[in-house]
């Protein structure tokens, strides 16, 4: 007759059936544990690489030389734009500073292998003067229409007017529909660019002619006052 197994029996095959006893659950566990220590080595390895003076950036090189830009002006804005290595100097912030400069239009920031950083600056292209008032900072007019702080030079024509009358007057009266879509299947940048110029050459031929002040009135604003024409502008 067979015997049946007593309780300590069954206590000891409990015990050897446990998690220690699991080949299988032991390894789960064992890989388990291996996987974290590798990450927590590998962002370890990270943090220490970009913190190290591994790979110093070398040179800060501009594509060409700027016209209204002094080299003071230049080595300040590189000393405030670079703050890292070549790997940790952030591009952004470094794009922005160079913008920041008086006369500087857009900048472009560039990682250049091994160790140094392209600047590309587009400058503004003055075509006049802007009127400020007394003891506001003088302004002037760009090739896109735009405002931009500048000393005045006086050999250039004196705008007066509001700040958007420019963009009011180019698209008040006809909107997409007033441009030719043959001419101009994309409006930027070659629309804005060839009113920019038609505008620079009038001004130009202006100046030749000894003119030294233009006015420009933004008559479009009068418009408004009227219902028709209020609708006509939603419509567009």
């Amino acid at each position: 007759m067979a015997k049946r197994p007593s309780a300590r029996n069954k206590a000891t095959q409990r015990r050897e059936d446990g998690l220690w006893d699991s080949p299988r659950a032991l390894n789960m566990i064992a890989d388990a544990i291996l996987l974290l220590a590798s990450g927590a080595i590998g962002y370890a390895l990270v943090i220490l690489f970009t913190r190290m003076p591994v790979l110093p950036l070398q040179a800060i090189t501009l594509t060409h030389a700027p016209a209204n830009l002094s080299s003071a002006q230049i080595e300040d804005a590189a000393r405030r734009a670079v703050t890292g290595s070549f790997l940790t100097t952030d591009i952004e912030r470094a794009r922005t500073v160079f913008e920041g400069l008086p006369w500087v239009r857009h900048a472009t920031v560039r990682r250049v292998w091994p160790g140094s950083l392209e600047i590309e600056l587009e400058e503004h292209v003055a075509v006049a003067r802007w009127w400020a008032p007394e003891n506001a900072p003088a302004r002037m007019v760009n090739a896109q229409g735009e405002l931009f702080l500048a000393d005045h030079q006086n050999a250039l024509p004196l705008f007066v007017g509001p700040d958007e009358s420019a963009a009011t007057m180019l698209h008040f009266r006809g909107g997409r529909a007033g441009i030719s879509k043959d001419a101009y299947p994309e409006l930027d940048p070659a629309f804005y660019d060839d009113v920019a110029k038609a505008y620079g050459d009038e001004l130009r031929s202006l100046a030749a002619a000894g003119c030294n002040y233009v006015q420009m009135d933004d008559t479009n604003l009068a418009y408004l006052c009227d219902d028709k024409m209020r609708e006509a502008a939603r419509q567009r």
